[in-house]
């Protein structure tokens, strides 16, 4: 028989179809979006962490410990400040902001600054350029958010501890701040010279003490480290260079993209079942022309081929609408995650991610439908004339092309998981875990059906009790026509 043929047959079933069919495009369009999205995301954000791990760190070398630095330490620190380095200084901790004008209290985090820092960067305040100038007296700069909290205005004062400040402005930018810290815990910076006068850091008072040294040479940088590190590890001075706050920024964005990418992972997959569901429904319903082809002399693998060749047409087709739906969501994610990135995304399109995407959409709708596809397989010509003596299916565990597109798709789910999960045994948690869902889901749908079937009340109405009847209860074989619907109805029962 000509394929070509039977290809144009085929297709005109398809269009008639191709609102149900439709369901099979869209399920993997979601998936694919999902995962070109966060992996894109993902792509970028590495980029801009490199790009602004001086910025976040705002220095070139950052000392930090939870006790005031030493003799030996602030020693050392005075003659890199002699020497021409510049050395800022800052204290934090937490403290209890009063307003005395309105009486309003709010648990803040207090910054004690002292010097030029951040050295990269620049910190935007409202007035402009108070940043410079509000520690020439007890002066304050505050979070927005303190402002609404304490129902006050710029040129009010606040109380901590022992001592007032004035509000001199407020900050709507500081490098590598996440914006969210402000809901959590407002800051409030004030002149390190007047920590002393609020009397708030005592005995076991919970602080820390960090000192930034900015030395652009890495190399200089380097012979710095190494000729003070046995000090500085003698005090439980901790170090931070920008490759390590590099490295720290990429890690934790990068475990919290790929935790989102199983989030995709798991979309599609859902979209996977959609595709076998969908198949499955049309394969059902074209039986009948399988059979006709086969009695017009069409091979068996011909007739497979070509369902597979539409299942793959449509897979590609819904794989590419998500790769230009997950483009689009890829730039809509830096204003919705803003808040909690401490870097500024500069969104770009990752090519990589668009092809793998496509590739990973399309391989997932052919794997989900090998299954009700495999069905044509066993389709014999002599259905065309008498469906209603169909012989049983043949059981999955005796049927080898059955058994290896299974181990196919669990290959696919696993490998997928491991590739895409921070760590390979997450991966393979998350494979199981997808796999103890599906069996519960199988388990629930059979006992749903077998009790629908057995329990279902007898005095119901003839359409819902025949709507919870499977066809093979009815003694009916049904077909997509009311014609041959009637002549299986009549062989069946000529048969008894």
């Amino acid at each position: 028989m000509n394929f070509r043929f039977a290809l144009r047959m085929i297709g005109r079933e398809l269009r008639a179809s191709r609102r149900r069919l439709a369901l099979h495009m869209f399920s993997i369009t979601l998936g694919v979006a999902a995962l070109v999205a966060v992996n894109s995301f993902r792509a970028n954000i590495e980029r801009s962490v490199r790009q602004q791990a001086r910025t976040v760190l705002g220095s070139d070398l950052e000392l930090t410990r939870r006790q005031p630095f030493g003799d030996s330490v602030q020693a050392l620190l005075d003659s890199t400040a002699a020497a021409g380095v510049p050395v800022s200084y800052r204290t934090g901790f937490g403290s209890m902001a009063l307003a005395p004008r309105t009486g309003l209290t709010r648990l803040v985090r207090v910054r004690a600054t002292e010097g030029t820092y951040p050295y990269y960067g620049a910190v935007e305040t409202e007035p402009a350029g108070t940043w410079r100038t509000f520690r020439t007296g007890p002066n304050a700069l505050l979070d927005p958010a303190v402002l609404v909290y304490l129902d006050i205005a710029v040129g009010d004062s606040i109380r901590l501890g022992d001592q007032t400040f004035m509000v001199a402005g407020t900050i709507t930018n500081y490098p590598g701040r996440v914006s969210l810290e402000a809901a959590i815990g407002p800051r409030v910076y004030i002149p390190r010279e007047y920590l002393a006068a609020t009397n708030l850091i005592r005995r076991g008072s919970r602080a820390f003490y960090e000192a930034n040294l900015a030395i652009p040479d890495p190399e200089e940088l380097q012979l710095y480290i190494y000729h003070n590190e046995d000090l500085l590890e003698r005090h439980d001075v901790d170090l931070d260079t920008v490759e390590e706050t590099e490295e720290d920024l990429a890690y934790a964005l990068d475990t919290l993209a790929r935790f989102l990418g199983l989030v995709g992972l798991a979309a599609l997959l859902l979209g996977g079942v959609g595709v076998a569901s969908a198949i499955h429904v049309y394969v059902k319903s074209r039986l009948d022309t399988v059979a006709v082809l086969r009695c017009l002399g069409a091979r068996q693998r011909t007739v497979f081929a070509i369902y597979l060749v539409q299942a793959a047409a449509m897979g590609l087709f819904g794989a590419a609408a998500g790769v230009l739906l997950g483009v689009g969501v890829q730039y809509a994610l830096p204003p919705v995650l803003n808040d909690i990135l401490p870097v500024d995304i500069d969104v770009q399109l990752y090519v990589p991610a668009l092809f793998t995407g496509l590739g990973i959409g399309t391989a997932v709708a052919l794997l989900f439908a090998l299954f009700p596809l495999l069905t044509i397989r066993n389709t014999p010509p002599l259905r065309a004339l008498r469906r209603a003596f169909d012989g049983p299916a043949k059981p999955l565990w005796r049927d080898l092309w059955s058994l290896a597109a299974g181990a196919a798709l669990v290959g696919a789910v696993i490998g997928l998981s491991v590739w895409q999960a921070p760590q390979p045994v997450i991966g393979l948690a998350f494979a199981g875990a997808a796999a103890v869902g599906a069996l519960v889901l199988w388990i629930a749908a059979v006992l749903l059906m077998r009790g629908t079937r057995r329990w279902f009340p007898s005095r119901a109405r003839y359409v819902f009790r025949q709507g919870g009847r499977s066809p093979s209860d009815s003694g009916l074989a049904f077909s997509s026509s009311p014609r041959s619907s009637w002549c299986n109805a009549g062989s069946s029962i000529s048969s008894r």
